[in-house]
C-alpha cells in the first residue's frame, strides 16, 4: 500500500497518531536502504519495496488486534514512538510481552536475547486491505469533535463531515472503520454506512470515504477471483457441482411423467396451503 493508505489503515486498524504510523515509515525506509526487504527479495524499485514493507506491517497488526484486541494492537503501534519498532513477525510476541505487564525496554532486550523471534512464514499480506473496500467520493472534515445531545451539549471524540454525517469514535465496527450517524439532538441514529479516513503521503488527515462491508467469508471472496464455477461459492475452488440425491432424481423423474409426489400422511390441507 502506499504511504497515504499507510497512515489511513493505521488510523483505522490502531487508532495511533500519524506520528507513530510514520516511524513505522522511516523504519521501513532503514530496512531499504540497508538492502533488508520484507519476504527477504526485492520488489525491483525503492517505491515498491516500500510499498511491501507497509502491507506486511499492516498485516502483522491485523494479527495483533484479532488475537488481543484494539487497546493491545493500539500500544504495539506506539511502540515506534518508544522508539521501539519491530518486524511483522516480532509483533504477536511483543503484544504477548505487553500482555504479561512488559514495556518497550523488556522487549528490546527480548530481541536483541533473540527470545522474541519468528518461524516461517515471516511476512504476511493481508487479504483484504481496507483500501479494495472503497465504494465513494470523498467526504470533507467541517470539525473535529462532534457536539452531541440537548440540552445539556457535550463534545464527544470524533469527526463532523461536510455533508453532517457524524463520526464518533466511540461507534466503529469490528474492522476499526467509523459507523456514519445523524441526528445528534440528543439522539444519534446510525446509518449503516461505514467510513475510512483519507490521509496525504505526509500523513495529513484530508477526508473521509465511505468503504463497503468487511466480507463474512474470506474464503469465499478470495474464491470469486478464481472460482469457475459461479453457482458453486462454497469455499472450496473449482470443485464439481454436487451431484442431485436420489430423492431429487426421482423428484425429476415423477415432474418428467406428470406426475405429483405423495403429501406425507401427517401433513394436514392447511400446512401444505401456506
Amino acid at each position: 500500500m502506499k504511504r497515504g493508505d499507510f497512515f489511513a489503515s493505521m488510523h483505522t486498524l490502531t487508532s495511533c497518531a500519524p506520528e507513530a504510523s510514520q516511524v513505522w515509515i522511516d523504519f521501513a525506509a532503514e530496512c531499504i536502504d540497508a538492502e533488508q526487504y520484507a519476504g527477504f527479495v526485492s520488489q525491483g524499485s525503492k517505491e515498491a519495496d516500500m510499498a511491501r514493507w507497509l502491507d506486511c506491517f499492516y498485516a502483522g497488526f491485523c494479527q495483533v488486534r484479532e488475537r488481543f484486541g484494539p487497546e493491545m494492537v493500539r500500544q504495539v503501534a506506539d511502540l515506534s514512538l518508544a522508539p521501539c519498532c519491530l518486524y511483522p513477525y516480532e509483533m504477536v510476541q511483543a503484544a504477548e510481552c505487553l500482555h504479561h505487564g512488559g514495556d518497550a525496554g523488556l522487549i528490546m532486550e527480548k530481541v536483541n536475547a533473540g527470545e522474541i523471534d519468528g518461524e516461517p512464514p515471516f511476512f504476511y499480506v493481508s487479504l483484504h486491505p481496507l483500501t479494495e473496500r472503497d465504494c465513494g467520493p470523498d467526504v470533507g472534515i467541517r470539525q473535529k469533535s462532534v457536539p452531541y445531545g440537548y440540552p445539556k451539549g457535550r463534545i464527544e471524540p470524533g469527526y463532523l463531515l461536510q455533508d453532517g454525517t457524524a463520526l464518533l469514535e466511540r461507534e466503529r465496527d469490528a474492522s476499526g472503520c467509523y459507523i456514519g450517524g445523524v441526528g445528534m439532538d440528543g439522539i444519534y441514529l446510525k446509518t449503516g454506512q461505514l467510513y475510512r479516513p483519507v490521509y496525504s503521503e505526509a500523513g495529513q488527515l484530508l477526508a473521509f470515504r465511505p468503504v463497503r462491508p468487511a466480507p463474512e467469508n474470506y474464503l469465499a471472496t478470495a474464491e470469486m477471483g478464481a472460482e469457475q464455477n459461479y453457482n458453486q461459492i462454497d469455499g472450496i475452488i473449482n470443485n464439481e457441482p454436487p451431484k442431485p440425491s436420489l430423492l431429487d432424481q426421482l423428484k425429476q423423474c415423477q415432474d418428467a411423467a406428470g406426475q405429483q409426489p405423495a403429501s406425507p400422511s401427517h401433513e394436514r390441507p392447511h400446512d401444505l396451503e401456506r
